[in-house]
């Protein structure tokens, strides 16, 4: 049934057995006698009532006070039509026509004396509120979510339920004195938990008037709900009644616990990113950044008009773990994060999203932080006054004003940089700047300008065993000047030279023991 105006357990075949009784299910006789065909315990049904026309929606009816007056009564002799939009499945090309109905009333006797004139039978006024069955009969949704198709994360649920019943009739407290809780279920692949369930007293404290007396509104909001196809989300919506508080089939058999409840299906509709939205170009998923380095990240700025971006990072798929980058920042499609984080992962993602705005977009896939490797270096040994060579001289080559190739990064998350640095009125030097990750460090002299030019172009730096940099400089006849790289982060004269000069073999580094 595509336009069911609600779904009950009343009179499904599964829980309401042929035993004789008024409260057996009776096969429609227009419909396919074989009940055994039918095994859902929850089917969808239509509302009759006097005046409500055949595609009339309930909402709409029931705002009319003229029309709550009559409380859905359903005079003898009257006629009503509903019109039904069934979809069947098909089988070999055509539909196949399997289907069955019932028909579902409540009743009780009438009280002339309850409208004041008992020589007069008042319909519905000499029926007591009692006449009207106990769970909600309907459910108007004003649905304001935000769900978008191929973004983590991608919006949120929010929904205005407007639930009528007419037990509201009966007491001051109206409709939340009658419902003991609404359930709103998902797939738990999209929706978070798979359900959000709201209490009497949470809904006691959120009602609000709704657009009748046997109405009222409850706001639910589901955050963070990741839709895994532009299909509809559909969420099924149970309202259970305070009174009674089992589902009593009246079949003679023990009731089970289940509340008396009513059901709502509902399609929360799933948008698909269009042209004009904010789309991460890099890092979007596969790229490997280097820790305390910097990365360009790039988006397509989109064309809303907004002036500014957020920028954060995730290894979650910032369920909880988010952290900002940069809180606003020119919508410009670049922005240049450095450092990058010393934060080893596999699981990143950034997420960029409009200040001000609603508009956002998230990596597609996972990137990778990792410690930046770009020498292939050996690894480091101890030496002592056995195995080293000392030399005391060296000679003087020409200067070779360039950056040196040598980069390092310690165990400790420190890295180093080294570069061949002429500096105003020196002789030609070699320079280290160091990060810890956070910010880059003042470039530290390694060796004054009377120490002569080295050769910035055979710089090498590698940890040593006890996880701190060690910088090698190599003069002309390849004699290795040696100094603790970890030493420079303090600045300038902050540095050991362990040695005049060291030899080392097959051309790996050296730590002195």
């Amino acid at each position: 049934l595509l336009n069911a105006d609600g779904y009950t357990r009343w009179m499904n075949s599964v829980e309401f057995p042929s035993n004789g009784s008024i409260f057996s299910f009776t096969p429609g006789k227009l419909g396919s006698p074989k009940t055994d065909l039918f095994n859902s315990t929850i089917n969808g049904y239509k509302y009759f009532t006097d005046g409500l026309g055949k595609t009339d929606d309930l909402h709409t009816f029931f705002a009319d006070p003229a029309n709550v007056a009559k409380r859905g009564s359903f005079r003898p002799g009257s006629a009503n039509h509903r019109q039904y939009n069934l979809k069947f499945p098909l089988v070999g090309g055509s539909p196949s026509l399997v289907f069955q109905y019932a028909a579902v009333a409540s009743w009780v006797q009438p009280d002339k004396t309850l409208s004041g004139d008992p020589s007069v039978l008042d319909i519905p006024g000499d029926f007591p509120t009692s006449a009207n069955e106990q769970e909600p009969f309907a459910l108007s949704i004003a649905d304001t979510s935000t769900l978008t198709y191929g973004v983590v994360g991608a919006g949120d649920i929010h929904l205005g339920l407007e639930v009528y019943d007419w037990g509201a009739l009966q007491g001051l407290a109206g409709v939340p004195n009658e419902i003991h809780q609404i359930v709103v279920e998902g797939d738990p692949a999209i929706v978070p938990g798979g359900m959000v369930a709201l209490d009497k007293a949470t809904l006691a404290a959120m009602a609000k008037p709704g657009s009748s007396i046997i109405s009222s509104v409850f706001q639910v909001d589901i955050l963070n709900a990741t839709p895994t196809s532009n299909q509809d989300l559909s969420l099924l919506i149970t309202i259970e009644s305070e009174s009674p508080d089992t589902f009593d089939p009246g079949t003679g058999a023990v009731a089970n616990s289940d509340r008396l409840a009513s059901y709502f299906l509902h399609p929360v509709p799933v948008a698909i990113p269009g042209p004009g939205k904010i789309k991460v170009l890099t890092p979007n998923g596969g790229e490997k950044v280097w820790e305390a380095m910097t990365y360009p990240i790039t988006w397509e700025p989109g064309e809303s008009g907004f002036a500014n971006v957020m920028i954060e990072w995730s290894t979650d798929n910032f369920v909880s773990d988010i952290r900002t980058i940069v809180a606003s920042t020119p919508n410009n499609g670049s922005y240049l994060w450095k450092p990058v984080p010393v934060a080893a992962t596999t699981t990143a993602k950034v997420r960029i999203t409009a200040v001000g705005g609603t508009e956002f977009d998230v990596s597609n896939n996972n990137f990778q932080i990792a410690l930046p490797v770009w020498l292939d270096l050996q690894p480091e040994i101890k030496v002592d006054n056995g195995t080293v060579s000392w030399n005391s001289s060296w000679a003087y080559q020409p200067s070779y004003p360039s950056i040196s190739p040598a980069i390092e990064q310690d165990t400790d998350g420190m890295v180093h940089v080294c570069f061949y640095d002429p500096g105003p009125g020196a002789s030609d030097d070699a320079s280290i700047r160091s990060s810890n990750g956070t910010s880059w460090m003042g470039c530290a002299n390694i060796f004054g300008s009377s120490s002569g030019p080295y050769r910035y172009d055979s710089a090498k730096m590698a940890p040593s065993s006890n996880g701190l940099g060690w910088l090698a400089v190599i003069p002309t006849f390849g004699s290795f000047y040696c100094t603790d790289a970890d030493r420079m982060f303090g600045g300038p004269g902050f540095y050991t030279f362990d040695g005049p000069s060291i030899n080392v073999s097959q051309g790996k580094f050296a730590e002195l023991a």
